[in-house]
């Protein structure tokens, strides 16, 4: 928890603690600098600046987080489980069974994210599925 803690609170620092006009306005090129040397576990300064031109992209795209992540809610949803389970998808395979062309397929996806290491991915992903969550 406490590492947790000191990464969000260097981020936070170093976006001058507004984090949604960074984001909104963020620019590789110019800001990445702002980035270096901050990461979390196994993610880097790559990975924050992906994560974060994604969310840029999908606050151009939706208007909100909030917008992106009702794409998918009904008000006939029991609760919203489909709802976030829907959503967590919204990335990577379209294949339901777990077999080859499903692995091939998502080390597509994940080379977006990183070209030269797309399986670094797999222990957060492998994660997920034994807790049941994909």
């Amino acid at each position: 928890m406490e590492q947790i803690n000191q990464f969000t609170d260097k981020f936070f620092r170093r976006t001058g603690f507004k984090v949604h006009e960074f984001t909104s306005n963020y620019s590789e090129h110019k800001d990445k600098k702002f980035l270096k040397d901050l990461y979390y576990r196994f993610n880097n300064e790559s990975d924050l600046s992906l994560l974060i031109k994604n969310i840029k992209n999908s606050l151009e795209l939706y208007g909100s987080l909030e917008n992106l992540f009702k794409q998918n809610y009904s008000d006939t949803h029991e609760n919203i489980l489909s709802y976030l389970q829907s959503f967590k998808t919204f990335r990577l395979v379209s294949r339901n069974s777990c077999d080859l062309k499903f692995a091939v397929e998502l080390t597509k996806k994940l080379k977006k994210f990183d070209s030269s290491d797309p399986v670094k991915y797999d222990f957060a992903l492998c994660h997920l599925g034994i807790e049941g969550e994909i």
